[in-house]
C-alpha cells in the first residue's frame, strides 16, 4: 500500500474510533445519572424512621415550704405573785389538772446547783439565808433562822438546807422534764419569789424528800394555810400542774386559812 492510501485509511478510522468512545462516555454518564437518581430517590415513607425533635420540659417552680411554728419556752417565770388565803380555793382551782409523767427519768442533775448569779460572792444559798435571817427571835437575842415546818429556831445555818418548797422530783413530774436547761437552772435558783426557797432543818427536808402534799405536810399545821398558799403560788408561776390527790390535800390544808 502505498503512503498515501496509509494515510486515507487512518483518517478515515479516526472519526469512527471517536464516535465508538464518545457514545461509551456518553452511556456510562447517563448510567451514572440514573445510579445518583435511585439513591436520591426516597423510599417508602413507613420504613423510614422518624425522629421527634428534642423535647424540653417547662422549668418547674419548687412549692413554697413552710416551716412549723415552734415553741419557745420561757426561761423566765411569770412575776412572783403571793397567793392571798382568801383567794386560796380560787387559785387551787386554776392549777393545770394532769396526772404526773416522767418520774423515773428525774435525776438531780437535770438541775443546776446553786450559783452566784449577781456575782456578789453569795450563791443561791447564801441569798436564802441572808434574806431569812431574823434579827432577833424569842429565846435567841443575837438572832438566827425559824424553820417554819416545825416551828424550830437555830442561831447555826449549819443545821439547815434550803428546801425547794416544789421539790425538784415534783417539778420534773408536774412538767419540768419539757423545759430546757435553761429554764430547769432559773427554776432550781429562784431568789425572785420568796415562796420558792426557803430555810428549813435539814431533818424535815430529808423528811419532806420530793413529796407533794398528799403525801407529806409540815409538822406545824399552824403553818398549813401558808405552805399551801405558798405551793400553789410556785406551780402558777412557773405553769406547773397538780394531780388529782395534790389538788385534794391542798383543798384539805386550806381550810385552815
Amino acid at each position: 500500500m502505498t503512503f498515501a492510501a496509509m494515510v486515507t485509511v487512518f483518517c478515515l478510522a479516526v472519526p469512527i474510533a471517536s464516535g465508538v468512545g464518545e457514545r461509551r462516555s456518553n452511556e456510562a454518564t447517563a448510567e451514572m445519572a440514573d445510579t445518583t437518581a435511585r439513591i436520591k430517590q426516597p423510599s417508602d415513607p413507613e420504613s423510614v424512621p422518624t425522629t421527634a425533635p428534642p423535647t424540653t420540659p417547662p422549668p418547674t417552680t419548687p412549692p413554697p415550704t413552710t416551716s412549723t411554728p415552734t415553741t419557745v419556752t420561757p426561761t423566765t417565770a411569770t412575776p412572783a405573785t403571793a397567793v392571798p388565803a382568801s383567794e386560796l380555793a380560787a387559785s387551787i382551782d386554776r392549777l393545770p389538772l394532769a396526772a404526773e409523767t416522767d418520774q423515773e427519768s428525774y435525776d438531780r442533775s437535770m438541775f443546776s446547783p446553786w450559783f452566784d448569779a449577781d456575782d456578789n460572792g453569795c450563791d443561791t444559798r447564801c441569798e436564802v439565808l441572808a434574806a431569812e435571817r431574823h434579827a432577833g427571835l424569842p429565846g435567841l437575842p443575837g438572832g438566827g433562822w425559824l424553820s417554819e415546818y416545825e416551828g424550830y429556831s437555830t442561831p447555826d445555818e449549819s443545821e439547815l438546807d434550803i428546801d425547794h418548797l416544789v421539790p425538784l422530783a415534783e417539778a420534773w413530774r408536774s412538767g419540768a422534764s419539757r423545759w430546757d436547761p435553761a429554764r430547769r437552772a432559773a427554776f432550781a435558783n429562784d431568789l425572785d419569789a420568796p415562796q420558792t426557797l426557803i430555810a428549813v432543818t435539814a431533818a424535815t427536808n430529808r423528811s419532806k424528800s420530793d413529796s407533794d402534799p398528799s403525801d407529806w405536810q409540815p409538822p406545824n399545821t399552824s403553818y398549813w394555810c401558808t405552805y399551801a398558799s405558798d405551793w400553789v403560788a410556785v406551780k402558777l408561776r412557773w405553769g406547773l400542774t397538780a394531780d388529782p390527790g395534790e389538788v385534794r390535800a391542798l383543798t384539805n390544808m386550806a381550810a385552815k386559812c
